[in-house]
């Protein structure tokens, strides 16, 4: 039987402290995500590129968001257009983990994320090893 986590995690962010970055900045602030090709596809760069990541993965596994054995957690980052606001992105962090159950390192990540951004609100839930657990930016 396999193992499963389920991670949902909503941060709503008035700006990013992570500045010169020589990669995209979300990267550096959640860790990079494993590109998910469609399995239904013959297209080859789709499935070269998730290759490369599986393959940057295992040379540099701290460089990623947390990864199962079917790949890495998701990101969405929505960027807010009226200038005067003050949450300027709501960035959703989602996915289900194969074989992963370690509840503690999705805690860090997300503290780690957290840190790197002026947070104005952050929830995390976490599915692991049958237990439910959600934090809050600022519970710690």
């Amino acid at each position: 039987m396999s193992v499963w986590t389920h991670v949902a995690c909503v941060i709503r962010a008035d700006w990013v402290k992570v500045e010169d970055s020589k990669h995209d900045v979300w990267d550096e602030v959640t860790g990079r995500a494993i590109y998910n090709c469609d399995w239904l596809t013959d297209d080859d760069y789709e499935r070269a590129r998730m290759r490369r990541d599986w393959a940057d993965y295992d040379r540099n596994p701290e460089q990623f968001m947390p990864t199962g054995s079917e790949g890495s957690l998701q990101r969405a980052v929505w960027v807010n257009p009226v200038c005067g606001s003050a949450a300027w992105y709501t960035v959703t962090v989602f996915g289900d983990l194969r074989d992963y159950d370690d509840h503690k390192a999705i805690r860090k990540w997300f503290t780690d994320t957290c840190s790197k951004l002026v947070v104005r609100q952050a929830v995390c839930t976490c599915e692991a090893g049958g237990e439910t657990h959600t934090w809050t930016w600022g519970d710690e």
